[in-house]
């Protein structure tokens, strides 16, 4: 490039105007000014969110190609079946729920509740990383919390401290403000 001619290339100019001009002209600049005098970046970096949901995948298939599911559950819901889970790949551990599709009696209502879950992300409540589908199942593949049941926390202390008993009421508290 030439060091005493410069280049003006911007976003409101059209391919054309950019290879034929040295320098805008006055009509270029003032649509310019224009445009960026009505360029709102407020609501450009509004519109640029990165949403968690949009990263957990709903796959079909054999989950048990991406993960190797222990045969003894961990846990047992109302719905189904929680499982530890190990990803073949990266060796992360995971907690595998096994839904029966049969147990699913209001599909719109597991969709919602699964498409709620999608969108949560907070350190007090459990993540959903992806979702697997065969023709009897869903598994829900989740963080895995080790620690335990809050209720037998408590019945194991006998009594908490003010201390400890503030610490899960603020947890709670904020999980449910988010």
């Amino acid at each position: 490039m030439d060091k005493g001619k410069s280049i003006y290339v911007n976003e409101f100019m059209t391919e054309e105007e950019s290879q034929n001009a040295t320098k805008p002209r006055k009509r270029d600049r003032d649509r310019f000014e224009k445009k960026r005098k009505d360029f709102d970046l407020e609501r450009v970096i509004s519109d640029f969110v990165i949403r968690k949901e949009l990263f957990i995948s709903n796959q079909s298939g054999d989950i048990r190609t991406h993960y190797n599911i222990a045969k003894t559950p961990l846990g047992e819901g109302a719905f189904g079946v929680v499982y530890l889970g190990t990803e073949i790949e990266s060796g992360q551990k995971r907690a595998i729920k096994v839904i029966e599709k049969k147990m699913i009696t209001n599909i719109e209502r597991f969709h919602n509740e699964v498409n709620a879950l999608k969108t949560l992300d907070h350190p007090n409540i459990i993540k959903l990383f992806e979702i697997f589908m065969d023709k009897k199942k869903v598994y829900l593949v989740q963080e895995l919390c080790t620690g335990g049941e809050l209720f037998d926390f408590i019945v194991e202390k006998e009594f908490l401290t003010e201390d400890i008993a503030a610490k899960i009421f603020s947890q709670i508290m904020r999980s449910l403000m988010y």
